[in-house]
């Protein structure tokens, strides 16, 4: 029957409150920060400002200008995009850059996670919703935990994963739609937007799968009892036995297919991991835990400090409530005993894991996150959550003993949990009482509400109010640091003008360009210029292996033109400076221009993209002894040309290294010590150098004559071995131009095309300061020649070539993205030929007398077991959902699909069922509110009393029609009857339902 559109609202109000309050929250949290536009600060942290935010800024000016999405020189010497689209850039919402404006991204990436956060406690209330069939205000309740748990205060700045994050929940409904009714397209579908939204937290989501497909497998009953109509109008009972065969392998098939939707980015990415430094990792050789099953569960009290380090704590606050509310679950003796066992054993084997290494590595697939522990626990805080639900949804069953016992349980927990941390600072006081407080005052609400002592509305809503508090402090105390917006803009402006200026000189001759220093290894991203530096985990191993060699820096999933000389800046085709001060120019760099206090400095020696090689440079190059005698051995094994680089004498005392400074120019500085930290002051210029343990090159810069260079560490226990040297500027320019004589001479240049003439004069190997990548297909006139990477360290682009002019061509297109693309267009082709048949399916079920049941039969059934026809006639016709039988106590009611009739033929013929049975519509509700609403304690002697009475009554009205009385029942009413008595049978309908508890 048709609802009014107040019912309508109504109904749909606790899944709007989802998602509303933790974007009010969030809006709140970001309008207290002062965040833009409501002040001057923006939400950048960690890789949000070193990674994210530069990537999908190139990301928006490839789709702004037209860009080819396969390939990027703003990064790393060049990059596989599509691998760092898979990896960070997937989610559906990021095509929204393409109208995002430049100076508008950051804010693009704020407010994108405000509606990520909401999208996850929307989805997590459609998951509860969907499961226990209950519509209740407690959804919001518990739902906006998911959203502001503290695994996303934690991590709401890895914006990559929360795609994953909000459409878990629908995954999991899916996977129960796909198990109990045998409908699998919202699981598929979910499941590959997943995997295309980003793999690797996919990964985590695919193991939970796995365990929660064996769950399911355990709580569905092994048999029951069926009736179906058959052809010549009888109905017909069995026992049908669950296939779980079949249903674990459709699991399986539907995995298999939403893997291969999403193939598309997913085989590139595999080929792409094979070239970083993750392809290196190992299986645990020993067993270790990290800590106790106790202390990790501490981490559900209230302002308890985010973990973003590797001492692994997980991030698993989701709202002090479940400290009532999941005991409540416990003790519910209405759930299935099944149920609670799996969803207990489910949550302890994921505590677990946080705690035990091998766990924790497995999770994490088969590779140890580096810091940002804990990835899979908001599967934790889902299940958690779910409980929760289910224990609030039973809380007027409960008796008092059971709430005080609850809340006794949780306050007992915040005590022991604050008596053992008594000598740690992992807790704030706060932790403690906040916790406790509010543990005590939702244990009051739970009171008021079991015992009806106020008004039940206001009740609800305090405990919304509360838990929306909660939420927003727990929050607003963890998690949204900020930064001042304009120190990361203002570079902008003067940095572009420059830049573009430089392009536009250089037409379609290829250079690069790199700040004098790095505000993020990304900023080529983020200022649209060739780059070498970057800090990604798609980052090419051998590149950091080589840079590590040449004295640039280097780590694990990173390297920068941090300590690039004008040896190394010429070789890498690094044309260009950029700096927000003057810089020594010696006589080899020259101004290019300057634009509002930003300063752009050309290296006219430096050398094209790719120039020949003596062939047996690979073996003949030394490149022990450091990284200043690694560029002296190159320049004189590929020009002749003896040190370029001379080293200065230098005195040592204790902790200090000094040398005076004879000839002026430009000098460079190497530690062999131990010293990771050393500051260096040459005249008026003084700076500390971090990190020199990645074994980068120090430039010492205001080197006149005379000048005394100091070099100092604070740390007495490491020592200073620092080696000083000179570069020849003369021998310097002697040995480029050499090189530039057999460099190539570029015709045509795109981002995954070029081609050029180059002359050799004689056999030799053609080095390219492109990054290795299977990717690129090389062709020397016209036929592809074998390419390899340079030397031992595999880092660069090379292949040889015979004496003479030639045209040099290559293009890039990333490995596996072809088959991809194959896999994904037969996977989606599959999946739209199943939708076909589900629907032909449908067509073809059987009707009663113009009922329709419905696509009942076959793979796609619609609903999960085969319901006698009198059953499904009279629900349908009543407007009431099939029932679930995993789920006998569910009586709630909603409309069906319109099965054919107009509403007052509904009325009619719902009108004419209960004339012919005997009952009247309150009689219908007053079951339903008999089974909903125990009797209370004080009435129990007189439940027994009646007991009898009632049991005689139930074995009469369950006793089986015959088919006769079936086929009596089906018959269509006379139209006239029909309007007399519709708008009372509605009246009467109406009224019972809109107040049960009255009778």
């Amino acid at each position: 029957m048709k609802q009014s559109k107040g019912k309508k609202f109504l109904e749909a109000l606790p899944l709007i409150l989802s998602f509303v309050i933790p974007v009010h929250g969030m809006l709140v949290i970001l309008l207290q920060r002062k965040v833009y536009p409501f002040g001057d600060r923006s939400f950048l942290r960690t890789d949000l400002y070193h990674q994210y935010c530069p990537f999908l800024n190139e990301m928006a000016d490839k789709l702004q200008t037209g860009e080819s999405l396969l390939y990027s020189w703003d990064i790393g010497a060049g990059t596989n995009f599509v691998s760092l689209y898979a990896y960070y850039l997937a989610s559906p919402l990021n095509w929204l850059l393409a109208f995002i404006p430049h100076e508008h991204v950051i804010e693009y990436l704020t407010y994108a996670m405000v509606a990520k956060l909401g999208l996850s406690s929307l989805t997590m209330a459609i998951y509860l919703k969907s499961h226990y069939k209950k519509n209740s205000l407690a959804l919001p309740l518990v739902a906006m935990f998911y959203g502001m748990s503290g695994y996303l205060a934690a991590y709401s700045w890895n914006v990559m994963w929360l795609d994953c994050v909000w459409l878990f929940p629908l995954i999991m409904l899916g996977l129960e739609r796909l198990f109990k009714e045998n409908k699998p397209f919202l699981y598929c579908i979910t499941l590959a937007l997943s995997i295309m939204s980003n793999y690797y937290i996919s990964i985590m989501i695919c193991m939970f799968i796995v365990l929660y497909s064996v769950a399911l497998i355990f709580l569905i009953p092994s048999h029951e009892k069926v009736s179906k109509l058959g052809k010549d109008g009888q109905v017909r009972s069995r026992i049908r036995f669950t296939n779980y065969f079949r249903k674990f392998g459709m699991i399986v098939i539907y995995s298999l297919l939403a893997g291969g939707i999403a193939a598309v980015t997913l085989l590139p990415e595999i080929y792409a991991l094979k070239l970083t430094a993750s392809a290196n990792s190992t299986f645990p050789s020993k067993v270790t835990v990290y800590f106790t099953i106790f202390e990790a569960l501490t981490r559900h009290l209230m302002d308890v400090d985010v973990h973003l380090k590797l001492a692994h704590w997980p991030n698993i606050y989701c709202g002090v409530g479940i400290f009532i509310a999941v005991p409540l679950y416990i003790m519910n003796k209405n759930t299935n005993y099944k149920e609670k066992f799996v969803n207990l054993i489910l949550c302890g084997f994921l505590v677990i894991s946080f705690c035990v290494n091998v766990l924790s590595y497995i999770w994490h697939g088969m590779h140890y996150p580096n810091s940002l522990p804990a990835r899979q626990s908001f599967i934790y805080i889902f299940l958690m959550l779910s409980m929760a639900y289910q224990g609030l949804l039973g809380l007027k069953d409960r008796t008092s003993k059971q709430i005080v016992g609850s809340a006794a349980f949780g306050i007992g927990f915040v005590v022991l949990t604050e008596i053992l941390n008594k000598n740690t600072d992992e807790f704030n006081w706060t932790s403690y009482y906040f916790s406790a407080l509010f543990i005590a005052v939702y244990a009051l609400l739970c009171y008021m509400y079991r015992k009806r002592k106020v008004f039940i509305p206001l009740i609800i809503a305090v405990a919304l109010t509360l838990t929306t508090f909660e939420a927003a402090i727990n929050t607003s105390a963890t998690s949204i640091t900020t930064i001042d917006r304009n120190t990361y803009m203002d570079y902008d402006k003067g940095a572009k003008e420059l830049v573009s200026a430089a392009k536009a000189v250089d037409g379609v001759q290829f250079a690069r360009f790199e700040k004098n220093e790095l505000r993020t290894k990304n900023d080529g991203a983020w200022l649209d210029y060739p780059s070498l530096s970057t800090f990604s985990s798609m980052s090419y191993h051998g590149l950091t292996d080589f840079y590590r060699t040449m004295g640039m820096e280097s780590s694990t999933n990173a390297y920068s033109s941090t300590g690039m000389t004008p040896v190394t800046s010429a070789l890498f085709d690094v044309k260009y400076v950029l700096s927000n001060a003057p810089i020594s120019t010696g006589s080899i760099y020259k101004e290019f221009g300057n634009k509002d206090g930003i300063y752009l400095y050309e290296n006219p020696y430096a050398l094209p993209l790719m120039y020949v090689l003596p062939s047996d440079i690979e073996d003949e190059w030394s490149h022990n002894g450091g990284p200043i005698k690694a560029q002296n051995s190159f320049i004189k094994k590929t020009t002749g040309i003896s040190d370029v680089f001379v080293e200065v004498p230098m005195t040592t005392e204790g902790s200090t290294q000094t040398a005076t400074i004879a000839v002026p120019g430009l000098y460079y500085a190497y530690s062999t010590g131990s010293a990771k930290e050393i500051k260096v002051t040459s005249g008026d210029y003084t700076k500390t150098h971090k990190n020199l343990d990645r074994k980068y090159i120090m430039p010492v810069p205001n080197c006149e004559a005379g000048t005394t260079v100091t070099f100092a560490t604070a740390d007495s226990t490491n020592s200073i071995s620092v080696h000083l040297y000179r570069l020849d500027e003369a021998l310097y320019k002697e040995a480029m131009n050499k090189l530039k004589t057999q460099s190539i001479v570029m015709e045509e240049f795109s981002d995954t095309y070029l081609r050029g003439t180059l002359t050799a004069a004689e056999d030799g190997l053609v080095f390219t300061s492109v990054a290795n990548d299977p990717g690129w297909t090389v062709m020397v006139d016209g036929k592809t020649v074998t390419a390899h990477g340079f030397s031992d360290d595999d880092g660069f682009l090379c292949f040889n070539i015979g004496a003479g002019t030639h045209t040099i061509e290559m293009s890039y297109e990333p490995q596996g993205l072809r088959l991809g693309l194959m896999v994904s267009g037969g996977s989606v082709l599959l999946l739209l030929l199943l939708a076909l048949l589900h629907i032909l399916l449908a067509r073809r079920a059987p009707a009663i007398e113009g009922v329709d049941l419905g696509p009942r039969y076959g793979l796609f059934s619609d609903y999960p077991q085969e319901y006698s026809a009198e059953e499904f006639y009279r629900r349908q016709i009543l407007g009431e959902e099939l029932p679930d039988y995993d789920d006998e106590d569910d009586d709630e009611t909603a409309p069906l699909s319109d099965p054919g009739y107009t509403p007052e033929e509904e009325e009619a013929v719902a009108e004419e069922y209960i004339e012919e049975e005997g009952v009247e519509d309150e009689d219908i509700f007053e079951e339903q509110e008999i089974e909903e609403d125990p009797v209370p304690e004080e009435n129990a002697s007189d439940e027994n009393a009646s007991e009898e009475n009632a049991s005689e009554e139930n074995a009469s009205e369950e006793a089986e029609p015959s088919d006769e009385e079936v086929r009596a029942e089906v018959q269509e009413p006379e139209e006239d009857e029909a309007a007399d008595d519709s708008k009372d049978a509605a009246d009467t309908s109406e009224g019972a339902s809109e107040d049960p508890e009255k009778k």
